[in-house]
């Protein structure tokens, strides 16, 4: 009997060491797998993450083929200060650099010269154009300087494609309703030297011919009217002037405008003035630079003398 019940006893333990053994081995399982996945985890996660900075290094690289400031390159560098590209970036950094320090240096430059020397030494797209627009703007300004038809059409041959083009197709139009014939220049010069003539003679009957009701200007008086002309003339030629003339010097310069649709013309003359007075030495020369402005009918509007 008591032998019996040794037997069920070492069976029962046998199977407890048993469970136990078996517990201990899945345990050990368990946390062995739990490792496993960890580690792999772990190396999925490394792989992951490089193929990410992969990934950005390539995006960021590919950002600066569309870049025109050196800092973009800069920030790579500092980003990625391992990468393959290394070399090249800052290659490229360092031109950049160079040309912003040039562009710098000239861009509010007057001469056009400074922007074709910069094209012609970098030959970058982004800075071609730039220089391209300055260059316009120059040519511009300078055709708008000289006002003339030849300065218009000089700026719409070299850029057909100006920003300025269809305004200086119209100035050009404007600026030849402003040159001067060879007619009105022979007119008006005729008139001042006809004017000159008879103010020498003080001849103020036929002067005030030449003069509209009001003048803007005779001499220092402003909206001077013909009896005021008159006057004045007559005080200048007193008893004590025998004789004038005035003899022009060289052509005079003569620039016209249209006011109220109609041509007007601004002149600026030389003349000698050879005067005869009851003194002692008898007669007095002096050189006057006379400006004069003549409007509609070609009537002297105003008129000033000046000595040199």
């Amino acid at each position: 009997m008591d032998l019996k019940k040794d037997e069920a006893s070492n069976e029962i333990t046998e199977k407890k060491r048993k469970r136990g053994c078996t517990g201990r081995f899945l345990a050990f399982l368990f946390t062995f797998l739990i490792g496993v996945a960890v580690g792999l985890g772990a190396s999925y996660y490394i792989l992951v993450q490089q193929q990410s900075d992969s990934d950005a290094e390539q995006r960021a690289y590919a950002a600066l083929e569309n870049s025109t400031e050196s800092r973009d390159y800069k920030n790579f560098l500092e980003r990625f200060p391992s990468s393959g590209y290394a070399s090249d970036v800052k290659s490229r950094m360092e031109k950049l650099q160079q040309m912003e320090a040039e562009w710098s240096r000239i861009s509010t430059s007057k001469k056009v010269a400074d922007f074709e020397a910069f094209r012609k030494q970098f030959q970058h797209p982004y800075y071609d154009k730039l220089c391209a627009v300055k260059i316009d703007s120059l040519d511009w300004a300078k055709a708008v300087a000289d006002s003339t038809r030849e300065a218009f059409d000089h700026y719409m041959a070299i850029h057909p494609d100006g920003l300025f083009y269809a305004e200086a197709t119209f100035a050009a139009r404007q600026a030849e309703r402003h040159e001067l014939s060879a007619d009105e220049r022979e007119m008006v010069t005729n008139t001042l030297d006809g004017f000159m003539s008879l103010l020498g003679r003080g001849d103020t009957e036929t002067l005030i011919g030449y003069l509209p009701d009001v003048m803007d200007r005779f001499l220092e008086k402003r909206m001077a009217t013909r009896g005021d002309v008159v006057l004045m003339v007559e005080k200048m030629f007193g008893d004590n002037v025998r004789e004038c003339t005035f003899s022009r010097s060289g052509d005079p310069e003569i620039k016209k405008r249209i006011l109220a649709g109609q041509p007007a013309y601004s002149v600026t003359a030389t003349y000698s003035g050879d005067i005869a007075v009851q003194t002692s030495d008898g007669k007095r020369q002096k050189t006057y630079v006379v400006r004069a402005d003549l409007g509609e009918g070609h009537l002297v509007r105003a008129i000033t003398f000046s000595t040199k």
